[in-house]
């Protein structure tokens, strides 16, 4: 059960990671919620966060208390035993169905827009999860306790890799629907829609691997069953870095052509050129003789955290200043790299740990590039604040105290005005 518990608690994880940011964007007042369109729809979306929540933790709390509790008991304890975690596994997939949901009503809070074809997507997956939940709550036994651990220390890479990218897909949803909602103009930016689509899809399927990960629907003592599935998310977790490949390409080629075809060409055949070599030295191709332990994907998240803060806003800007081009497109290489790099410390061949370290490599290389155009744009956005606020250049200290007080003032004025012409609204 420990084992569960600490597959649940990763699974756990990673929707606290998507369901707050919704939260505090409704608390905040970040999306707008009285905008015509479904009321229903509108309603229903902090719920979902909500429900999620409460259901990843409930799963989570429940084990945790039944494993403290079943080292202490007797064995006749054991059909208790098997209720609990039937019924551990049983929220852990409701969770999932309800953090579906919620990816298709973030997109329908744009009100601009329908988005009825996406149904779809759900009508497919969601069988699939209550399949897989028979299979894995009504069908699947768990012993009360497993000397062969081996399955779930093969399963942790995985849940691992697909808990993570699922929280970034989910992040670039939240930011691609909250910039649709924000857009200049009463319809959707056409240039959104094919990332919208693209995002919510492999959302969707990122969550379904998340979930066989966390609790796939097997018998833990069939040896061939575990080989099998285990196989199975490893090539699922590759689908997943294809997925994120195409979302953050299609953001860059949206924003910049010409420059997107670098993006695309560079890390790929770079990479692909890089095992070929490498195989070809003696002794690649033979497994390496040390365990390899796979990278964080922590540097990842945050680089596409600072891609989309900047690109996500270009998209109503038609005319990018040059420094924020370069700035996208190091950042994107970095991402790609970063994935790749994370994914290829999965394989034991010496060939794809030597090509991880050369991902590893280009995914500083790129983050240490995107450090010189960010530092730019942050001296252009302080030049800007200078002249909005009419600050000399070299002030004296007086100068400085008068001007600030100054423009102090002026804010204070415009947010005075503001307020008080929203309370008469």
């Amino acid at each position: 059960m420990d084992a569960l518990k600490d597959r649940v608690g990763a699974f756990t994880e990673g929707i606290l990671i998507m369901a707050c940011p919704v939260l505090v964007a409704v608390a905040l007042k970040k999306v707008d919620l009285r905008s015509e369109g479904n009321a229903a729809v509108r309603g229903s979306v902090s719920p979902l966060a909500g429900i999620s929540l409460f259901l990843s933790s409930s799963a989570f709390v429940i084990l945790g208390i039944a494993s403290a509790l079943l080292d202490r008991l007797p064995a006749i304890f054991s059909t208790p035993f098997q209720l609990v975690f039937r019924f551990s596994k049983l929220l852990v997939h409701l969770c999932s169905i309800f953090q579906m949901l919620l990816s298709y009503m973030i997109l329908l809070l744009i009100s601009t827009m329908r988005f009825e074809a996406f149904l779809a997507v759900l009508v497919v997956f969601g069988p699939f999860i209550l399949g897989c939940g028979y299979l894995s709550v009504i069908a699947s036994k768990e012993r009360r306790e497993r000397t062969d651990v081996s399955c779930d220390k093969k399963l942790e890479p995985s849940l691992d890799f697909s808990t993570s990218v699922t929280s970034l897909l989910f992040l670039g949803l939240e930011g691609l629907a909250l910039e649709g909602q924000t857009g200049v103009g009463p319809d959707l930016n056409p240039r959104l829609l094919a990332p919208l689509g693209l995002t919510f899809f492999f959302c969707v399927l990122a969550i379904t691997v998340m979930l066989l990960a966390a609790v796939p629907p097997i018998d833990y003592d069939d040896q061939e069953q575990c080989d099998f599935m285990c196989s199975v998310l490893h090539a699922l977790c590759g689908g997943l870095t294809l997925c994120f490949t195409a979302v953050v390409l299609t953001i860059v080629f949206v924003l910049d052509k010409e420059n997107g075809v670098t993006v695309a060409v560079v890390p790929t055949l770079g990479l692909f050129l890089c095992y070929i070599i490498c195989l070809c030295v003696p002794g690649g191709n033979q497994p390496q003789g040390n365990e390899v332990k796979p990278a964080s994907l922590e540097l990842t998240k945050v680089t596409f955290t600072g891609f989309l803060a900047v690109s996500l806003p270009s998209f109503s800007d038609d005319s990018l200043s040059r420094y924020t081009h370069a700035f996208i497109i190091s950042t994107a290489m970095s991402v790609l790299f970063g994935l790749a790099w994370r994914f290829l410390t999965h394989f034991k061949q010496k060939a794809a740990v030597w090509t991880a370290q050369v991902a590893c490599l280009f995914t500083h290389g790129c983050l240490a590039a995107a450090v010189i155009p960010f530092m730019i744009m942050a001296m252009q956005a302080l030049g800007d604040v200078d002249d909005e606020c009419h600050i000399p250049c070299n002030p004296s200290p007086s100068e400085q105290l008068n001007s600030f007080i100054a423009c102090f003032k002026n804010k204070a004025i415009e947010t005075s005005s503001y307020a008080l012409s929203s309370v008469s609204c």
